[in-house]
């Protein structure tokens, strides 16, 4: 059985774990600096070590780390801390990191001799049942090393691929990030206008999550958040629990950022990101669009949502 450490237990890593795990084909170390998610891993028969330098004397003599961190000066002191283990390493950066970062980062690591591999890795807290798909950059060689992990972690119905050099897995999640955006946007405003108009019709509220169901039959318009969107609305017909309050976790703003730089019109994914900066000027706000955009949210990544009455 290989062993293989994961680096960061939260959500989206501690789901990558559990289902190397149950693969029965790894046997997972993990590290994280909090102690709670690495408690929680551990019921799961995921082998937590204390420190970097124990999870490198654990895992097989060539090295496969997964990384599932915060952007930012978290990772890059990860990163320092690997350049020290002895033996054959292969980084799979399955953060949502910056492509440019990537770059810089797979160019610093190949002179220390260790392979890095940026993997866009989509899924959200489902991934660990569905499969994840993963967007992979970096070398050929590395990627084929590591394949049998991608295999795994894609099954039943995910999907891998490697995009190109290093930098374009990341860089293809980045532009995926900010499509989802926007269809998320046009799901929102769509059933804010059938709330109100349908009730002219003698129609409910309620009723709308029907309306997701039937149009992901055969429709068009039928997708995974569509599925998501009727999930949200069977628990909570009028996101009443709620706050439109929705975060962004940068990847529409690097889109943006880019489409700018390539003198490409993104109208769409624009003001998608500018109405969930217009959701955060209130707290409490009660946009039928921007409370389903934050349910989306909290449907498919487990990203938390304020209520209306705690503000939490």
């Amino acid at each position: 059985m290989q062993k293989i450490g994961v680096v960061g237990l939260g959500k989206m890593g501690g789901n990558i774990a559990r289902k190397l795990i149950a693969s029965k084909q790894f046997k997972v170390y993990g590290y994280d600096i909090d102690s709670k998610a690495a408690e929680i891993l551990a019921k799961d028969a995921c082998h937590i070590v204390s420190t970097l330098d124990d999870l490198s004397a654990s895992i097989d003599e060539v090295k496969i780390v997964i990384l599932s961190l915060p952007a930012g000066k978290i990772m890059e002191e990860t990163l320092k801390r690997l350049y020290n283990w002895a033996g054959e390493i292969v980084i799979l950066d399955c953060s949502n990191s910056y492509y440019q970062d990537s770059i810089e980062r797979a160019r610093i690591l190949r002179e220390e001799h260790i392979d890095f591999l940026d993997v866009g890795i989509s899924g959200g807290i489902w991934g660990l049942e569905k499969g994840y798909c993963m967007m992979v950059g970096g070398d050929k060689t590395a990627y084929d090393k590591v394949s049998k992990v991608f295999e795994v972690l894609a099954q039943p119905e995910g999907y891998y691929l490697r995009i190109g050099e290093s930098g374009s897995g990341h860089y293809v999640k980045m532009i995926h990030n900010g499509v989802e955006s926007a269809m998320m946007q046009a799901y929102a405003e769509g059933f804010h206008v059938l709330s109100k108009g349908l009730k002219r019709f003698g129609v409910k509220r309620a009723s709308l999550s029907g309306i997701a169901c039937l149009w992901n039959h055969g429709s068009v318009v039928r997708s995974w958040l569509l599925e998501l969107i009727e999930k949200a609305l069977m628990k909570d017909p009028e996101l009443a629990k709620i706050s439109g309050y929705t975060e962004d976790t940068g990847e529409g703003r690097w889109t943006i950022q880019e489409a700018i730089d390539l003198d490409v019109p993104v109208p769409t994914i624009a003001l998608a990101l500018m109405e969930r900066f217009h959701s955060r000027e209130n707290p409490d706000d009660q946009s039928p669009a921007h409370k389903l955009s934050a349910a989306l949210r909290q449907e498919f990544g487990g990203h938390r949502v304020k209520t209306v009455d705690s503000k939490q």
